[in-house]
């Protein structure tokens, strides 16, 4: 079996056909029916962090029954699973959670990027039940239910190695860095952990920076209708390029029973030019906070006009948002649509997943977003629109990690995801210091560097 990368970044020709050609190679090493005698080597995505856990039926509402666990004494003989030694000494019935859509969105189109550098067989773990919400390639690349479950077992006792590209632990960061990873880690598995956009450390590797660079794409041009071009906000057109979008875009697919329901949704609601807004938090709780409902009505206003447009789509968990977005809107003659019941808990059901992918989907199909800073929803329905995005409120739990509050209405410099964690990898390894030295001409790296 050819484990090698393409020779020269030129074959790389954009993420989307990158991404194909790899599925296309993987799918023929399936084909072949002797994988567990020659197992292939892996690269499997765990969603996720390192340490959260969830009591019994905690997966129904990750923000009340999950913890932070303490790290083991001991850690398991080699080659077992993370999973099983995190969940040793727990009790009965304690579960390691699935992340929202937005944070395995994030780690998912990293790992496609390093699978793609480092020619392994990408499989995506621990996320079978959301993934039924999804069509081609990820209903593919679940791990459990896979064809190459078989092999991926019998490699993994051949070794397997743990990597972390999580907020809990950066371990993985000076390998994604500095080593060619065609060949390293040598273990035929490689499991890597991560609730992360953790790609730009591929452009700051010296092995593959050039081909990772090479698969940006142009983005189409910008979207604002009100004669903007981006021009360092509009995050389309003016020759910028980008990695997440063509990358989201490729992988990010609602299956072929949601599509149907979407383009019906589309037909009824959505026939004319939409602006679509993400609301994360109860407008009603944050009303004397970070985000007030006056702030959100005034910015959607100013942006209905900048794209002649007069609807609105609405992707919130709160029902009561959805009652008081449209009524601030109905005296200005617009309307607030929204997609299918408020779903108030996260992966409680397939149907909430259903519901979660479908706002995305749809905000994806918006002349242009609006979003709350760091919100990682935001940045899936910014990527699968590739067009302007506005920052507006303050709706995020977590502001720290996006440094000062950019003016409320302004215009997002980039359709890359942030990569909120680069400080600590190039504060903490030299091998990422040194290549960020490198990356510093890179447009690609720069975008993704943008915290927002």
């Amino acid at each position: 079996m050819d484990n090698t990368a393409p020779a020269n970044p030129a074959d790389a020709a954009g993420f989307t056909a990158a991404l194909r050609e790899h599925l296309r190679w993987q799918r023929a090493e399936l084909a072949r029916g002797d994988v567990e005698r020659e197992p292939p080597r892996f690269l499997v995505l765990r969603p996720g962090d390192k340490l959260t856990v969830c009591r019994p039926h905690g997966d129904a509402d990750l923000r009340k029954q999950c913890f932070r666990a303490t790290p083991p004494s001991t850690a398991g003989p080699a080659g077992v699973h993370w999973d099983a030694t995190m969940l040793r000494d727990q009790p009965a019935g304690t579960s390691r959670p699935v992340p929202g859509l937005g944070n395995v969105a994030l780690s998912l189109v990293a790992a496609a990027a390093v699978a793609i550098a480092s020619r392994r067989v990408l499989l995506l773990e621990n996320f079978t039940r959301p993934g039924a919400s999804f069509g081609a390639p990820v209903r593919e690349l679940l791990a459990e239910s896979s064809g190459w479950a078989p092999a991926l077992a019998s490699a993994s006792r051949l070794g397997a190695a743990d990597g972390f590209a999580s907020h809990d632990d950066f371990s993985a960061f000076a390998v994604l860095c500095s080593a060619d990873l065609r060949v390293t880690p040598a273990a035929r598995v490689w499991r890597v952990w991560s609730n992360q956009y953790f790609a730009p450390l591929l452009l700051l590797n010296p092995h593959h920076a050039a081909q990772v660079e090479a698969m940006a794409e142009a983005l189409e041009g910008s979207a604002s209708g009100d004669g903007e071009d981006g021009g360092g906000g509009g995050g389309g057109g003016g020759g910028r390029r980008s990695l997440w979008t063509p990358g989201l875009r490729a992988l990010w697919r609602p299956s072929e029973r949601l599509r149907a329901q979407l383009e019906l949704f589309r037909a009824a609601k959505l026939r004319e030019r939409y602006v679509g807004i993400h609301v994360r938090v109860s407008l009603q709780e944050q009303e004397k906070k970070l985000d007030r409902l006056g702030g959100a009505v005034s910015c959607l206003r100013a942006r209905l006009a900048a794209n002649n447009a007069s609807t609105v789509f609405l992707a919130t968990m709160h029902s009561a948002n959805r009652r008081a977005l449209a009524q601030a809107l109905r005296p200005f003659g617009h309307r607030v649509v929204w997609y299918g019941r408020a779903v108030e808990v996260q992966a409680a059901s397939r149907s909430a997943t259903d519901s979660a992918l479908a706002d995305m989907a749809l905000m994806g199909g918006a002349a242009e977003v609006l979003i709350s800073a760091g919100s990682t929803f935001g940045y899936v329905a910014q990527g699968l629109s590739g067009r302007r995005a506005t920052l507006y409120g303050g709706t995020h739990t977590s502001r720290e990690l996006v440094g000062p509050r950019a003016p409320d209405c302004s215009a997002v410099g980039t359709t890359e995801a942030a990569f909120h964690f680069l400080p600590h990898a190039t504060r903490r390894y030299t091998s990422c210091r040194e290549g960020a030295v490198r990356a510093k001409q890179s447009a690609l790296f720069l975008s993704s560097a943008v915290r927002h």
